[in-house]
């Protein structure tokens, strides 16, 4: 009989999928301004007091210049002593840590009694002071815990000290009038409270809080406060940089640094230069006595061997030598030429000859006596050739030439005598020469050793000498390598906290929560709250909004026709509009159920008065409660009393016709109303029954709707049971309170076609929700408080 409406495909499958609708969103935080106002206000507040208790810190800077700290000391160098009182090697980098280390920071702490802090009372933060101090304590002992204690200077010769305690035990007694410079015994040590010299004007009557701390902590504090960098990379400049919470001992602390740095290179380098001096000095002592040594056994060497100079006495040796040589070749051929005139002389055979004279053979003597022979020999031969051979004269003188030849041989003979002597004499002499020569490479050997060895400790004696005055002149010289450049500057005002930041981020978060909340609220809120994420959710066909009713008595309130009529009403009027876009032709719906997915959706707040909107135009319509195990309270039936007893379920069970169900309306003459009557055990059976089909059949026929308003589906099974007799099933989602999920569900039962001309309605909207429309004459805009009735 009746045509279902073509469904449009779509996300009906998908219950999740829906778009977070922004304008809502922000409808919702102009509608809650002023909880923003609030959070700002609040959290404004808190940053106020948070940055009043924050301790402001200043950051002051220095620069230095470490001269010579790229030039490394090689050991070479080193060897040389080129270096010596210099930087030790080290590199800029490595003095970056030099600077911060420890040992350094220690004795700045110890300098500036760091351990030691001053601070005036204040109402939400004490107040650092430093020069400002008009007392400065001394603590004599050691170190015996966290140590506080109040001193109020009373005038410039006595203070009091009130409030001792150690490490915030309960306090010590008081000490009242103490004179400056007193050692006063308390349970912290002994300790001693002078005026500060560095506030010339001290402020008396102010009480000052001391705290001593253990130094260990200082001095790891100290370093966490300080920041060494290059200026350049590469270069000789180093910045230091401190922050702290009094500007004058930031400078304090920056200046003692610089100094100690300073002192402790100049430290280094003077014991460089002491160890160097003490090295020196022994190195002189041991060299000196070396040299000493060295030169004596020259000194003894030469006596020993009778020389003052090895190439002189070679040069010596040579020459008697070459002499010696020259004189033995002398005297041989002298030797030679005697021993053969000799032989001449003693030939008989040469008897009548004459003797060779050969000059420088022989003494004068036998020069002689040949020349005397040669004469007579020579007239001897003149006389044999004018007279025979057996003349007396030339037998004489024969006989005279004989004893004269043997005469020559005689002294012949005594010559080479000499001569030989003579030769081992040279021969001698020569054989003793060659012997000193031999000697000589061994001694030029040992001479030169022992002459380099003298020039070498010679020359490193020298050096040593040299180098033991540059030291001594180091050493009363006052230069270091590090040179301050710059001293402390910067800016006077704290660097932290960053109140404009702070205060900033507190107003942000006073700005954020109450929208973080609310923006959380509407993420993890499951709920259906606009047109725009129902329509994201399913394809079912969506047939109108209705506007959120407000102070009402009850669920069924019939609002159509009272003050709030101009939005309601409106929207009845389009519900009722885009219903008759479910029907084309003369298939004509009559009866609509009004179903839900839980109980509270609204669904039977506007069947009612959706049926009282029909019946205000004119048209016959009936309302009947079919939430039989529920019964509304209507409270515009004619005879309510009666209704309670006599309703739907009666006439089920067959003890009641139509007519003796059906009430009139004291709304509209056009509205009747068939209440559920009393609640049976057996609600399914009696939907099942035909008496149900008879009775739709018969008020088709009577009325011209038929507004049906059932149970909710997810509830219990009676909407699918009461499916046969429908027209159109209207599925109510309340704004806020319908889960997302059970649209899911829905749409299932839509694409299995559970329901016949299944279709959404959205109750419960607000006017932020309507993203600003309003109701009135023509739907237009504004959401004014009243508007004119169409």
């Amino acid at each position: 009989m009746n045509q279902r409406v073509q469904r449009k495909k779509g996300n009906t499958g998908n219950s999740q999928e829906f778009t977070f609708d922004w304008t809502v969103f922000l409808e919702i935080l102009k509608k809650k301004w002023y909880w923003v106002l609030l959070s700002i206000l609040f959290w404004g507040a808190a940053g106020y007091v948070y940055l009043q208790r924050q301790q402001p810190l200043y950051q002051r800077s220095a620069v230095l210049q470490i001269k010579n700290g790229n030039k490394g000391t090689d050991l070479s160098s080193f060897l040389e002593l080129q270096d010596v009182g210099s930087a030790a090697g080290n590199s800029v980098e490595d003095e970056l840590y030099i600077i911060r280390s420890l040992q350094i920071l220690e004795q700045v702490a110890l300098r500036l009694g760091l351990d030691v802090t001053y601070a005036y009372e204040g109402y939400f933060r004490d107040e650092p002071i430093y020069r400002e101090s008009a007392v400065k304590v001394e603590f004599l002992d050691e170190y015996a815990g966290y140590t506080t204690c109040k001193v109020v200077p009373i005038d410039a010769k006595s203070y009091s000290l009130t409030e001792l305690s150690i490490n915030g035990g309960e306090a010590f007694p008081d000490y009242q009038r103490v004179a400056y410079g007193d050692t006063l015994k308390t349970a912290a040590g002994r300790l001693i409270v002078h005026l500060n010299e560095m506030n010339p004007r001290p402020d008396f009557e102010k009480t000052v809080k001391v705290s001593r701390r253990n130094l260990n902590g200082t001095v790891t504090a100290l370093q966490g406060a300080l920041e060494t960098n290059l200026l350049k990379k590469g270069g000789s400049l180093v910045k230091i940089s401190y922050t702290g919470n009094n500007l004058s001992l930031t400078d304090a602390v920056l200046n003692c640094l610089s100094e100690e740095y300073t002192q402790a290179l100049w430290n280094d380098k003077k014991r460089v230069i002491e160890s160097t001096a003490a090295f020196i000095d022994e190195r002189t002592k041991v060299i000196g006595e070396e040299l000493g040594n060295v030169e004596k056994k020259l000194t003894d060497y030469k006596q020993k061997n009778q020389i003052v100079n090895v190439s002189s006495s070679a040069e010596t040796y040579l020459s008697e030598s070459s002499t010696a040589r020259a004189e033995v070749n002398q005297i041989r051929s002298q030797i030679s030429v005697a021993q053969y005139i000799k032989n001449y002389v003693q030939d008989r055979t040469k008897r009548n000859e004459l003797i060779p004279n050969v000059s420088g053979v022989g003494d004068a003597g036998v020069q002689s006596q040949i020349g005397e022979y040669n004469e007579l020999m020579l007239k001897r031969n003149r006389l044999s050739l004018s007279s025979s051979e057996a003349s007396p004269v030339v037998v004489k003188m024969n006989t005279m030439l004989d004893a004269m030849r043997t005469t020559i041989t005689g002294a012949l003979d005594n010559y080479l005598n000499t001569l030989n002597l003579q030769l081992n004499s040279s021969l001698a002499v020569q054989h003793q020469a060659m012997g000193r020569i031999s000697t000589i490479p061994m001694q030029e050997s040992f001479t030169l050793n022992v002459e380099r060895q003298q020039e070498i400790k010679a020359g490193l004696y020298t050096f040593l000498l040299n180098k033991r005055e540059e030291t001594a002149m180091q050493l009363a010289a006052t230069e270091t390598d590090v040179r301050i450049v710059e001293k402390p500057f910067g800016s006077v005002y704290p660097v932290a906290p960053n109140s404009r930041n702070i205060l900033g981020g507190f107003l942000l978060v006073g700005l954020g929560f109450p929208i973080g909340i609310i923006l959380l609220r509407r993420l993890l809120d499951p709920s259906i709250h606009n047109k725009k994420e129902l329509k994201s959710l399913t394809s079912i066909p969506y047939v109108g909004t209705i506007p959120l009713l407000k102070n009402r008595k009850n669920s069924d309130t019939i609002i159509i026709g009272s003050e709030e009529e101009n939005e309601m009403e409106e929207g009845f009027h389009i519900f009722h509009s885009n219903l008759s876009y479910m029907w084309t032709g003369e298939d004509k719906k009559q009866v609509l159920l009004f179903t839900s997915g839980h109980p509270g959706a609204g669904k039977s707040c506007i069947s009612i008065n959706y049926a009282a909107s029909i019946a205000s135009l004119g048209e016959k319509v009936v309302w009947i409660d079919m939430d039989i195990r529920k019964r509304h309270e209507v409270d515009v039936i004619s005879d309510s009393k009666r209704s309670k007893s006599c309703g739907l379920t009666t006439y089920l069970v067959g003890s009641r016709q139509m007519d003796d169900i059906i009430y009139k309306s004291t709304f509209n003459e056009n509205l009747d109303i068939i209440p559920a009557g009393p609640i049976p055990p057996n609600p399914v059976q009696l939907l099942l029954s035909n008496r149900l089909d008879e009775l739709i059949d018969d008020l088709r026929t009577k009325y011209k709707y038929v507004i049906i308003d059932g149970v909710p589906m997810e509830v219990v099974a009676d909407v699918s049971v009461i499916n046969r007799v429908l027209d159109i099933c209207i599925y109510v989602v309340r704004a806020g309170k319908t889960d997302r999920h059970l649209i899911g569900t829905l749409n299932e039962q839509y694409e299995a076609d559970s329901y016949r001309n299944l279709c959404v309605v959205l109750n419960g909207v607000t006017k932020e929700q309507l993203y600003g429309y309003g109701y009135g004459y023509g739907y237009g805009y504004g959401q004014t408080k009243k508007s004119k009735k169409k």
